[in-house]
């Protein structure tokens, strides 16, 4: 086949920012290393948690084009879960021949840094947040011994260590959004305190995720084999001498009243696949 008539490598970009829906907006493509196949819901989803987790921005996941979309969804769900969300984006490609129209067999998912940070300040605060998230769960264990004990610990830590990171875009993901501004900084937002929350409480063996919805952003968390509700954010009155817990291990009833989310991306099932 000649030149011209050879495969054309089509690559759409799609941007995920925090409480965003899809960007237009085209970048460079990225440069990788290995190809990885992805099979299945519950492995594209194991895979895009470890690959954020990893900071792995060199390998290409690739699966049938049928399963694109179906993909792109789990992607954006494990990064919106994940306490490691650092302002990682991924983008997508698949292959057509220009002559028929037709598309080829596989499309693919690659995470990128996105604008905010290079590679290595990305890496280097996943290692600073895991070893400090480890540091306060290895004292709270120490302290109390029943689940429930250890997630109002957290939950307490937080409340007491950290203040909300007034004014700002809350569309706009920033440094503030992160675990790392939570425990290092002591000054974050919601989506901060839930990142920490989260991985304070995985570093216990507890199982957490983040949730996102209506502009805010809370955790929730496996306890006696059912879903609950915690918003450390929200029971954080910005004073030392106080503390509260009114929103803290509630159900989704409970939660309706004052939260709103999708049932669909945030609920029990992504708890019990979490490793």
């Amino acid at each position: 086949m000649k030149p011209a008539k050879q495969l054309l490598l089509f690559v759409l970009f799609f941007l995920f920012l925090f409480h965003q829906g899809i960007s237009t907006k085209v970048y460079a493509a990225l440069s990788y290393t290995s190809q990885v196949r992805i099979e299945g819901k519950k492995d594209a989803y194991y895979k895009a948690s470890d690959a954020i987790k990893n900071s792995d921005f060199s390998t290409r996941f690739v699966f049938p084009f049928e399963d694109l979309e179906r993909n792109i969804s789990i992607f954006t769900i494990a990064l919106s879960q994940s306490p490691y969300h650092m302002g990682q984006r991924f983008y997508y490609g698949y292959w057509y021949d220009p002559d028929t129209g037709m598309h080829l067999p596989d499309a693919y998912i690659q995470f990128s840094p996105g604008n905010t940070q290079t590679k290595s300040t990305i890496k280097k605060k996943i290692r600073a947040i895991d070893k400090k998230a480890a540091s306060i769960a290895k004292k709270i264990k120490k302290q109390y011994r029943s689940p429930y004990s250890r997630m109002k610990a957290a939950h307490d830590y937080l409340c007491r260590n950290v203040r909300y990171e007034h004014g700002g875009d809350p569309d706009s993901f920033s440094e503030k959004n992160t675990a790392y501004a939570a425990l290092f900084k002591k000054r974050a937002v919601c989506q901060g305190y839930s990142a920490a929350y989260n991985l304070i409480l995985r570093n216990m063996g507890i199982r957490a995720i983040t949730v996102c919805g209506g502009n805010h952003s809370w955790n929730l968390v496996y306890y006696n084999g059912k879903a609950r509700h915690v918003d450390v954010t929200w029971d954080d009155p910005d004073r030392d001498s106080l503390l509260f817990d009114t929103y803290f291990l509630k159900t989704d009833a409970e939660f309706r009243k004052t939260h709103t989310w999708n049932k669909k991306e945030y609920n029990l099932s992504y708890l019990k696949m979490l490793k």
